[in-house]
This record gives structure tokens, sequence and C-alpha cells, in this order.
């Protein structure tokens, strides 16, 4: 089943496909995953790939954060993020929020993303 959400991006002409969105409950780290690259304009395999460019760490930083942020472990991130090692995770999150308290577009990034997710999931665009 795929669920249609209106495009907000192409005001409503396009439709933007999300395949089984649940309408509940927490959202899967793969919808922040998701959302991350599609706001930093990277595609999803490079997200969870081995390089590591200041752009794929800092994102991986935002998704790391708010998957924490929704009680995942960091076992099943670091799992969604390509295989990375829990230790990798809990590094990630550590410089999300000592970056949290100094960088304004850092804390937009994660609001920005934790909207995108929410409003998705709620059947909004």
């Amino acid at each position: 089943m795929e669920t249609h959400i209106r495009c907000p991006v192409c005001d409503g002409l396009g439709v933007l496909r999300a395949p089984n969105l649940p309408s509940r409950g927490r959202p899967k780290i793969g919808d922040y995953v998701a959302a991350v690259a599609r706001q930093h304009g990277i595609q999803q395999w490079r997200l969870v790939g081995g390089q590591r460019s200041r752009e794929l760490v800092r994102a991986r930083d935002v998704v790391a954060h708010l998957a924490y942020s929704k009680g995942y472990s960091n076992a099943q991130i670091g799992k969604a993020l390509g295989g990375r090692d829990p230790s990798t995770v809990t590094a990630s999150r550590g410089r999300a929020v000592r970056t949290i308290a100094n960088d304004r577009d850092f804390r937009e990034d994660i609001k920005a993303a934790e909207i995108a997710v929410m409003g998705v999931r709620m059947g909004q665009g």
C-alpha cells in the first residue's frame, strides 16, 4: 500500500509518494534519514554510506539526535545509518548536543527535520 501526500513544493500539482507511512506512534529512523537527506539535498544512500565529508557527518548527527530523542538505542540508530558502531552514534549525539548550543543553523536543521517528519506522518504537506 502506498500513501499519497500533496507536495508542498509543486503547489499541489504533483504528488509526493511515501510508502507505508504509519499513522501514529513514533517515527521510524528511516523517516528521519529520508527527511534529513531531502533537507540537505543528499541522496539517502550517501547519508547511510561510508563517506565522512563534513556535510554528511552533520546530517548524520541530526538523524542520530532526533532518533535518540524518540527512544531509539544507539545500536538501532547505527544499524539504520549503514551499520555504524553504537559508539560512533554516541559520538555523533555528543557532537550534536555541543553544536546545538552554539549553532543556530544546526538547531533550525533539527527543527525542520522534525517538522518534515511529523507533517508527512500526519498526512499534511
